[in-house]
């Protein structure tokens, strides 16, 4: 069985920190392989001394050391293949425009702007993803998302290898492939309809078999609050309010519901 799991922002991180942990220990006693991908635009979320990243990454270097010793024969710690890719959900049009927001990156199109004045909230226009994400904003992250997965149409860059492996993968024998985030934030609830359907429509145009392809998700509901910002502004792009959370998760159900996801 081919086997693949997307870490979607940052409760995705938070679950794949807790997954190499459970890998160091042994919980799964298999031998197959597992293909990780780590997506996120909030950079504090990809890199640091004890980031998800950084912990899995140590993980495959102990469990190729443990391979490459015998010792998984000896004992089931370390004993699962990884093979981590990161994708750093940017699109082409965002790269290296530091601390731009949204508007001002429609900046001189009159149809981006009258398109941002349609689709977003002034707060909404502020964010500034390349900094910090979605911010708990799915409609913004979904359109960000649909955007970098088009430039990923190359097969150079990780999300494009990683969606050609899904398909090769099917090709040849039953695939699965796990989708893990939160339903009430910015990344996780935006990318698990547009990735579960890019993934599903590549596999079929691109010569994977469809029965083979088994899409399933791991989605968080509200597991935490954020203690009032009252130094902050009502309006403030940055600003959190964990009493959504709730709300947020509803509509992501519902939306997913008559998807028919």
């Amino acid at each position: 069985m081919n086997q693949f799991v997307v870490f979607m922002g940052g409760t995705g991180a938070r679950i794949m920190k807790a997954f190499a942990y459970v890998l160091s220990a042994g919980v799964f006693d298999s031998n197959e392989a597992i293909s990780i991908l780590s997506m996120d635009s909030d950079k504090s979320n990809e890199t640091g001394e004890n980031s998800a990243n950084q912990i899995m990454q140590e993980y495959t270097a102990r469990q190729s050391r443990a391979q490459s010793e015998n010792i998984r024969n000896r004992t089931r710690a370390f004993k699962t293949p990884v093979s981590l890719r990161r994708w750093e959900v940017q699109p082409t049009f965002l790269k290296n425009k530091g601390n731009a927001t949204l508007l001002q990156l429609a900046d001189g199109n009159p149809e981006a702007q009258g398109l941002m004045n349609l689709f977003y909230s002034d707060t909404e226009q502020g964010i500034v993803p390349e900094t910090y994400g979605f911010v708990a904003h799915p409609n913004v992250g979904a359109a960000l998302i649909y955007a970098a997965q088009l430039d990923s149409n190359d097969e150079q860059k990780e999300y494009g290898k990683f969606r050609r492996e899904i398909a090769t993968a099917s090709g040849v024998g039953f695939t699965k492939v796990i989708l893990v985030g939160s339903l009430f934030g910015g990344t996780g609830a935006a990318s698990f309809p547009t990735m579960a359907s890019d993934i599903r429509n590549y596999v079929a145009q691109n010569g994977g078999k469809a029965e083979n392809l088994q899409i399933g998700a791991v989605m968080m509901t509200p597991y935490f609050k954020i203690a009032r910002q009252e130094d902050m502004q009502e309006n403030s792009t940055t600003r959190i309010d964990s009493e959504q959370f709730p709300a947020a998760a509803k509509r992501a159900l519902g939306y997913y519901a008559n998807q028919g996801g």
